[in-house]
């Protein structure tokens, strides 16, 4: 019995030995390669919650930087003639902002920095939308009608009545003109019955289709080209545009042609008379929109879908502009300070949403 015992204990003894040796050798096998999607799971973990924790941060990331109350120290009405301004457009270049405006004497070109102002048009060199010779100021360009080519000059930072002609032409043919902002900076949008076509500095990127008309549903530049009421992102190739009809933004693929539609009818976003659009790198849109006594910043991507907003107090969200810098917004609104005509500068922060 003790022997048989004994054999036995062998027995189990070996075959708990073979049992650690096959698990061994399993986990010479398997565990590795686990530990190694493991790490891989962990790391594409750690990812996701990074990429969530960056997404998150970056849908707070508004924040208001800093308020200039009068822009350049002063009036911007350095000769005193104009009580009635309207409808300010701005351009930010190196030397600081052309800004143009509307009032009783037609179209208003000043430039200035933060130091001061530099420099304002005459009166008697106010610009006007005539039917005969039309000219368009907007910021640093005029673009002007002249033996029926559309001429592009350049406004001098430290003369505003001397323009340079830049010797770039956009041809005039029987449509609409469409002055825009795009991804690349500011356009034109040439609209016949035959073809549509953008052009930037002067020169043609691209055409498209408008398959349904829509087109003709934006705001018409002609009459007011100061708002940001078009905007383009040449890389996606989306435009996007402020109806008269219903008074929404509507987009417009610009590979097909086709405006987006849902259930049936247009795609839009509700908006009023006086909005801005502005676009980012990822095919979002940034949109600025008068509400009461603040400007409602909402943040749409491309198919119009909501993604975020961020209230910015100004003292007038009735008469704006605005630009963008590599992180900031820059929203500039004209009031009255100590009676006199002034420019108010809000900086706000500048977050990336991905699409």
């Amino acid at each position: 019995m003790k022997l048989r015992s004994y054999h036995l204990l062998i027995l189990l003894l070996f075959l708990a030995l073979a049992g650690c040796g096959n698990e061994e050798e399993a986990s010479e096998n398997n565990v590795t390669p686990a530990t190694k999607e493991t790490e891989s799971t962990k790391n594409e973990e750690e990812e996701n919650t990074e990429e969530s924790r960056e997404v998150s941060v970056d849908k707070e990331g508004f924040q208001l930087i800093e308020t200039v109350k009068v822009f350049g120290g002063g009036t911007f009405d350095l000769n005193k003639e104009h009580n009635s301004p309207s409808d300010i457009y701005v351009v930010e270049s190196d030397d600081g902002i052309y800004m143009t405006f509307n009032d009783d004497d037609g179209t208003i070109g000043v430039s200035g920095s933060e130091n001061g102002w530099k420099s304002i048009t005459n009166a008697e060199n106010g610009f006007h939308r005539i039917q005969r010779e039309p000219q368009y100021a907007r910021g640093n360009t005029l673009y002007e009608m002249k033996d029926d080519v559309l001429t592009i000059g350049q406004f001098n930072f430290d003369d505003m009545n001397v323009i340079k002609d830049t010797g770039k032409q956009i041809p005039e043919e029987d449509g609409e003109l469409y002055f825009v902002n795009t991804s690349e900076g500011e356009g034109v949008i040439k609209s016949t019955e035959d073809k549509n076509t953008l052009y930037i500095d002067g020169e043609p990127i691209l055409e498209f289709d408008n398959v349904k008309d829509v087109l003709e549903m934006a705001s018409t530049q002609k009459q007011n080209p100061y708002e940001s009421t078009v905007y383009v992102d040449t890389v996606k190739k989306k435009l996007f545009f402020v109806s008269d009809d219903d008074g929404s933004i509507h987009v417009i693929d610009l590979v097909t042609g086709e405006p987006l539609f849902e259930d049936g009818e247009l795609k839009g976003i509700q908006m009023t008379d006086d909005v801005d659009i502005i676009g980012d790198d990822n095919g979002n849109i940034y949109v600025f929109l008068a509400d009461g006594d603040q400007i409602s910043l909402g943040v749409y991507n491309s198919n119009l879908d909501f993604i975020s907003e961020f209230p910015i107090p100004v003292e007038n969200p009735h008469d704006f502009a605005v630009t963008k810098t590599k992180d900031e917004f820059h929203i500039w609104s004209r009031h009255e300070y100590e009676l006199e005509q002034a420019i108010e500068l809000v900086k706000i922060s500048r977050p990336t949403f991905n699409e």
